[in-house]
């Protein structure tokens, strides 16, 4: 199990937390080893226990049940990919990692495995905070699991960063998020959203600039080494890059030199008019405020602008915060619009 698979799914279960969070890890067809991205799907539980309690006496607290449209649509995706899910993993809130009998009996079909050659994945969340973890594969021979057990203190979700160390990874909105959004529904519930590995942060892009009335939140953890990689690839995938940079931060600084990156620098007090800067000659916005959360709710409007000219704007602070609350997301700027933390 790759350290930042295992980083991802325990970040989905602390974000969950205190529910339980679920989804699947997808890999190539063709490779029995290949573990490459993890899709966090939404847990219905508590939708089943408020229609049929007696049907259905768990709630998202102690159950989960991935929502079979989402398993769909991935299903489809996959197979035209040429991929397939190899893990299905959910999370276990103070209760430790281990393999309970319903979860062997959502993984049995008479006294076989009812999903052949899928590895289970049980992630501890222990009062808000990453534990450890389990692996259970079926052994047809003992007709039982065979539990691999993984310790807290080598997961690399164990250093409390959102995600742990995967590098540039992000969350992009699907469009059930958007429709309900759209309804008045506006929680931000993980379900909604996907993780991106960095080697698809190309992809992720471009469907952000197709999506006009998405909001769109990219959370990326690993901060510092997040930012330089963002920055980097965003040099390489535009005809020039122009930094426009508000920041005190040193390191960004002493980085830049070895992007071989020049930035232009302005006021956070007095900003610069919107107009001014253009996708089309490679501007780029790279802002540190003290209080970034505040900076993006008096400001929506000057940075809600940058949408239309395709400008990015990645909003760093240095401290891991976790998601912003509900509230802020009515601010959020539409656009190519980055959050890095950590």
């Amino acid at each position: 199990m790759p350290a930042q698979i295992l980083a991802q799914c325990h970040a989905h279960g602390v974000e969950a937390y205190p529910e339980e969070t679920c989804g699947f890890i997808v890999g190539n067809l063709d490779d029995t080893e290949s573990l490459e991205t993890v899709y966090p799907m939404r847990n219905i539980m508590n939708e089943l226990h408020k229609e049929d309690p007696e049907q259905f006496p768990r709630t998202g607290r102690d159950g989960y049940m991935i929502d079979p449209r989402e398993h769909m649509k991935l299903e489809r995706s996959l197979k035209k990919a040429g991929k397939q899910i190899k893990v299905i993993y959910h999370s276990h809130p103070d209760v430790g990692a281990y393999f309970s009998e319903k979860d062997k009996e959502d993984a049995l079909w008479n006294g076989n495995a009812r999903y052949p050659g899928i590895t289970f994945l049980v992630c501890a969340t222990n009062q808000g905070e990453a534990g450890d973890a389990i692996l259970a594969d079926f052994n047809a021979t003992e007709n039982d699991f065979d539990i691999t057990e993984i310790p807290a203190k080598t997961t690399a979700a164990s250093s409390g960063l959102l995600g742990g160390t995967f590098g540039v990874s992000g969350i992009l909105p699907t469009l059930d998020f958007i429709h309900e959004w759209k309804n008045g529904k506006r929680e931000l519930e993980y379900g909604y959203f996907r993780f991106v590995p960095p080697k698809q942060v190309k992809n992720l892009q471009q469907q952000l600039a197709a999506r006009q009335q998405a909001r769109h939140a990219l959370a990326y953890s690993s901060g510092r080494a997040a930012l330089l990689e963002l920055l980097s690839y965003l040099q390489d995938s535009r005809p020039l890059t122009n930094l426009h940079l508000a920041s005190t931060e040193t390191f960004i600084a002493d980085a830049l030199p070895s992007l071989e990156i020049t930035p232009r620098s302005f006021n956070l007090n007095q900003l610069p008019a919107a107009e001014n800067f253009s996708g089309k000659e490679g501007d780029l916005i790279l802002i540190a405020p003290e209080d970034p959360q505040n900076f993006v709710r008096k400001n929506a409007g000057w940075l809600g602008k940058f949408k239309k000219m395709r400008v990015p704007v990645i909003i760093f602070e240095e401290a891991v915060s976790g998601f912003w609350p509900a509230d802020i997301l009515d601010e959020w700027p539409h656009g190519l619009t980055y959050w890095i933390s950590g």
